[in-house]
């Protein structure tokens, strides 16, 4: 049926027809209630009662619905109005790739711009078990402001995690006109196994993309025919022409990934399509005119001699040389000439490397890591040969190698965030002709003058971040967070990164006299290494625009000036640079994932949804957790494991709590730091919450939350907020209260709170305000998860304990006792279990864990 400007479908008012194809109308509409242009998307009404097609469509949005990307078109909602369905999603404005295709070929670099997003986007709905099955150029879109989306995953497939992305594969799950012997999707850029009516997989789409890609590069498709069984017959058992023919002037290693994503049997493709964006994106970046054969050589080629047949083995030499650097390793940008430095790998355990130092002769390397599960501890090795030795040390994170071969390092480091990981400050000689000597506790950073006398640390104390040089004499203090510490070659500056959420900057301090200086601003938190190079003219520092972008290496001067060293895929960590310039780093690559548990079940179920997904809450029953993923939308799954439900975008990753009976979360919009709101999992409407807070936590009725406010005189507040009255009545703290309020909850008869000051002392106060004492002890460092359903004991745990350790408190007495040990099954690379959550009867339980592989680089080159 045909919807008419001005009516309404659900709680959207349709303003204009946008398209129609095989699986719907398109529609551009309003939705009232956020003030927002949709696209929706409906089902004709006469083939409404068509089920397979009806089961498409709905599958097309549960399958879309649970990716977040910016290269993947975002599902607001489903609905049903009547016999009508349909699907309210992003509504993406620009150009589709067949417009493009309208003028031929592509250049070069409009290509590859197109083909690394399109990678991306498909490496984040295969990781997540989804195969789209139907990928063509009318299904590419780019938005005005450059971004490609990819459309219609009205044939998509639903898996479980492929081959290739390191989890167990499940079978896969087929539903009505997807088994094999069927075959759907678009027939010239079908796989040779989907066009055969076979099983088909995450590989499906490499080849899909690699005939798009062919198209964009040659102006014409790789395979033809008169009709439809001529063209699928080509796919089959044709070798489309050689791409060196039809477009000559792609350049060499463009044209090996579009070939591979072409072959005709799957295992020749890919073995993820991670790899494949990797791939296209580096080669996006990196690729350079000079790659680029120029008409007279594509001539030269042309011609039969023997110089030609020399002039193309050179030719192909040079291009397998670019392919090797540009697709195998992170390169710097050289100018025209420039040597390409070189990487040399050092490590070659599972685990993660925490830190590394160059010793004094230059050669040796000391680094820090955990490998295949255990706890951290500090190595030595050397290029060029294959002995590493372990250090006999107690387990600790390496902080510095002074001129005089002593170390400073941090004995017993716990991993609290990627930026923070304190410990204890001691020091010890190289060659084991000393003891380790502890200095100073809850130290995060520390490097030695360059005499190698004396050591400046940050550390942190009262709440704050400081910086001592030497240690006892306070340079700086700060309300952020102070590490990776630098002293400067002529003992003048030490430089830092400095952290105050959600920003990271360079700063830099003059040891005479306490001057600061910021050199770069405007970076993330997760990826941060920092060293002076070689001349002391640079800081150099490794770090990330967004926590989602790749790292960058730059250097900055003391004047500001700053230029980018290089950029790589992934997570890069400056560690170290010698005195001959060498550059020591780590290569760091890193997910979160989500696990669940409980008494009834034999074992915990892995239920991350993405790479990167971040535990919000635990329902009182454990049925459901809430997440966010990497970037700002909140989720709803099942803890039995079905799909989840993408419940909005734009809000906080972490701090959202789910309301007892399910059908409201309180969370955090990114975009109003101060402000709290009610996000309906059902129909209704977003709520906002008036009082400025910074957290809340539900009463036990669901008509009531406890916030922890924002106030102007940044001390510490409690009200009980009541929904129906949008009002706030103060909760007043107890006398002895210290500094801010860091975990708070609310007991199961809704009559106490629980709340933990900045000294980790733990306070009891009645909802009413008529009273208030103090447990007996001191408990900092623990964080507070609930209590237990007889109100008798809290739940807590520490971050930083690997495995993960839930401690039960008897309020009455202070006495702890151990709970229950929190284990995924391969530890190897864990270095945080944060956050957790349990339900009030103790009979399930859900947490975040983090994992980083990672290995180390010895660089030479880098300019």
């Amino acid at each position: 049926m045909a919807l008419s400007p001005g009516s309404r479908l659900g709680p959207y008012e349709i303003l204009a027809p946008l398209g129609a194809g095989g699986m719907g109308e398109v529609y551009r509409a309003r939705d009232p209630r956020l003030g927002r242009e949709v696209a929706i998307k409906v089902l004709p009404a006469e083939v409404a009662s068509d089920s397979e097609r009806l089961h498409r469509f709905e599958k097309e949005a549960r399958a879309a619905s649970a990716l977040n990307h910016p290269n993947i078109v975002t599902i607001h909602d489903i609905g049903r109005e009547g016999s009508v369905s349909y699907i309210a999603m992003e509504l993406v404005e620009g150009t589709t790739v067949r417009d493009l295709l309208a003028g031929g070929s592509l250049p070069t670099r409009r290509l590859l711009a197109v083909a690394a997003q399109t990678a991306e986007g498909l490496a984040r709905a295969h990781e997540a078990g989804i195969v789209h099955r139907d990928l063509k150029p009318e299904n590419l879109m780019i938005t005005r402001d450059g971004f490609v989306k990819i459309l219609d995953f009205g044939l998509a497939k639903l898996t479980g995690p492929p081959e290739g992305y390191g989890g167990a594969t499940r079978a896969p799950t087929i539903s009505a006109g997807t088994e094999p012997g069927v075959v759907m999707g678009t027939v010239a850029y079908m796989s040779p196994e989907q066009a055969a009516g076979g099983m088909v997989d995450f590989r499906s789409d490499q080849f899909s993309l690699g005939s798009i890609l062919y198209e964009m590069a040659a102006g014409r498709k790789p395979f033809a025919g008169e009709t439809r069984p001529e063209v699928m017959a080509a796919i089959i058992r044709q070798e489309p022409e050689p791409l060196a023919s039809v477009a000559p002037k792609m350049p060499t290693a463009a044209r090996w990934i579009v070939e591979r994503c072409l072959a005709k049997d799957p295992s020749e493709r890919y073995v993820s399509t991670r790899d494949l964006a990797r791939d296209l994106t580096t080669l996006r970046d990196r690729i350079s005119e000079a790659a680029v054969p120029t008409d007279t050589e594509v001539a030269r080629v042309g011609r039969s001699s023997s110089g030609a047949r020399t002039a193309l083995f050179a030719g192909v030499a040079a291009a397998a040389a670019l392919a090797a650097g540009i697709l195998l390793a992170p390169l710097v940008r050289p100018g025209a000439g420039a040597a390409l430095p070189s990487w040399t790998q050092i490590s070659f355990r599972r685990g993660m490397i925490w830190s590394g130092r160059f010793a004094p002769d230059g050669q040796t390397a000391v680094y820090s890591a955990a490998w295949e599960g255990e706890p951290v501890r500090l190595y030595a090795t050397r290029a060029g040969t294959a002995e590493t030795r372990a250090l006999d040390l107690p387990p600790g994170k390496i902080l510095g190698v002074s001129r005089t071969g002593e170390l400073a390092f941090l004995r017993d480091p716990r991993f609290v965030f990627f930026y923070l990981q304190p410990g204890t400050l001691a020091r010890v000689a190289l060659d084991g002709s000393s003891s380790a000597r502890d200095l100073l506790e809850d130290v995060h950073g520390a490097d030695w003058s360059p005499d190698g006398g004396r050591l400046a640390v940050a550390r942190g104390a009262k709440g704050k971040g400081r910086l001592e040089y030497p240690i006892g004499k306070v340079l700086y203090e700060t309300e952020g967070v102070l590490g990776s510490l630098g002293v400067s070659p002529d003992g003048e500056w030490i430089a830092f990164f400095e952290y105050v959420v959600p920003e990271a900057f360079v700063v830099a301090i003059r040891t005479a006299d306490g001057q600061r200086r910021v050199l770069s601003r405007g970076w993330s938190l997760p990826s941060g290494g920092l060293a002076w190079s070689a001349d002391g003219r640079e800081v150099w520092f490794t770090a990330r625009e967004r926590f989602d972008s790749p790292s960058r290496l730059q250097a900055v001067t003391l004047s500001g000036r700053q230029r980018e060293v290089t950029r790589v895929p992934g997570d890069l960590r400056l560690l170290d640079i010698g005195r001959d310039r060498r550059a020591l780093v780590a290569r760091w690559d890193w997910q979160t994932g989500l696990r669940a548990g409980g008494t009834s079940v034999a074992s915990e179920r892995e239920l991350g949804w993405f790479d990167h997904c971040f535990l919000n809450d635990l329902s009182p029953d454990g049925a459901a957790v809430l997440f966010s993923d990497r970037g700002d939308s909140l989720f709803l799954r099942k803890t039995g494991g079905s799909s989840a439900l993408r419940l909005g975008e734009g809000f906080a990753f972490e701090g959202s709590k789910l309301s007892p009976d399910g059908k409201w979360v309180v969370t955090r919009p990114v975009a109003e730091q101060a402000a709290l709101v009610l996000l309906p999992t059902g129909a209704g409407e977003v709520r906002k919450i008036e009082p400025p807070a910074s957290s809340a936590s539900w009463l036990p009725d669901g008509r009531s939350l406890l916030l922890t406010l924002r106030q102007p005189n940044s001390k510490a507040g409690l009200a009980v907020y009541d929904i129906a009255a949008a009002a706030a009545r103060p909760v007043p703290l107890p006398a002895g209260f210290e500094g801010n309020i860091k975990d708070q909850a609310v007991s199961r008869d809704g009559r106490r709170i629980a709340a933990v000051d900045s000294a980790g002392r733990i306070w009891l106060m009645a909802v009413d305000g008529a009273g208030a004492r103090k447990i007996p002890g001191e408990f900092r460092g623990l964080t507070l998860i609930e209590w237990t359903q007889d109100g008798g004991h809290l739940f807590f745990y520490r971050i930083g304990d690997v495995p993960g350790r839930v401690i039960r408190l008897d309020i009455e007495s202070g006495t702890t006792e151990p709970w229950k040990e929190l284990r995924p099954e391969d530890l190897a690379g864990v270095v945080r279990i944060h956050p957790v959550c349990v339900t009030p009867d103790g009979r399930s339980w859900a947490y975040t864990y983090a994992r980083v592989l990672s290995n180390l680089y010895l660089v030479d080159g880098l300019k």
